[in-house]
């Protein structure tokens, strides 16, 4: 008999609650916005940021981190 063991794709960073939240600008003028695509979390490792989209983006604009505070979380809600 084989012994099959489940291994997950997602990074020791997945079990933590992110540290920042990932926007990209849409629309232009009056219209214009910041769309949330993901989170990122601080890696300690290395001083650097684990970014991780939500689904598959193409990003044509610039990328803006926003640290997440409760009044972060609180704007995200509404």
């Amino acid at each position: 008999m084989t012994e099959t063991r489940q291994t997950s794709q997602h990074s020791p960073e997945a079990n933590n609650d992110p540290d920042w939240i990932v926007k990209t600008p849409k629309g232009y003028g009056r219209k214009a916005r910041l769309e949330r695509i993901g989170v990122a979390w601080n890696r300690a490792k290395d001083g650097g940021i684990c970014i991780r989209t939500s689904g598959t983006q193409i990003i044509t604009d610039d990328i803006y981190l926003f640290p997440i505070t409760v009044e972060t979380e609180e704007q995200s809600d509404a």
